[in-house]
């Protein structure tokens, strides 16, 4: 009902909430059309995933505050400098740097490559690491697999909602396990 009338604002506050996947789409379908007939549109969603589909620019709000804002490419840092391999280990984490030792943290990974940062969320582990690595990262984790130290692993290129985690977690907040470079 919002877009009908061909407002030169349209506020949207979690619109696709309680909405079926062919609804859904529909309803993204319909924004971005709205947007691209020069409308500007303001929305609300938790749902970084959908965001980053229909959205031109963003602002990330933690707390009240904003701590980034910027088109999706920029704050996912599309400069072609990231990738995600996740991980989902079948017993101890193989990419678990292990424990600091007392001369400080550890200084040895069992990943052969380059690692910006590291999510743990429940089993599955993310890691951030550069395109150049891919190769080595997948090799990696193909020969964690075959050993039985992997349930599965995929690589794929860093998205929004990694950039969002990142954005809002800061230290001594209850955010499970990243540690590294945003």
């Amino acid at each position: 009902m919002a877009v009908v009338g061909g407002a030169p604002l349209v506020i949207l506050d979690e619109p696709s909430n309680d909405v079926d996947a062919v609804r859904r789409r529909a309803l993204w379908a319909t924004v971005r059309r709205v947007a691209d007939q020069g409308s500007g549109v303001l929305l609300v969603t938790h749902n970084v995933v959908e965001a980053e589909r229909v959205v031109d620019e963003l602002v990330v709000l933690d707390a009240g505050r904003v701590v980034t804002a910027g088109t999706p490419a920029r704050l996912r840092g599309d400069d072609g400098l990231r990738l995600e391999l996740h991980l989902v280990p079948d017993g101890p984490d193989p990419s678990d740097p292990g424990p600091a030792t007392a001369g400080g943290p550890s200084t040895e990974t069992p990943v052969p490559v380059p690692v910006r940062r590291r999510v743990r969320s429940g089993r599955r582990v993310l890691l951030t690491i550069p395109p150049d690595a891919a190769a080595a990262a997948v090799s990696w984790a193909a020969a964690h697999r075959e050993r039985g130290n992997l349930d599965g692993y995929a690589l794929s290129p860093a998205t929004l909602e990694d950039a969002y985690l990142a954005a809002t977690s800061a230290p001594g907040r209850e955010t499970e396990g990243v540690t590294g470079d945003a």
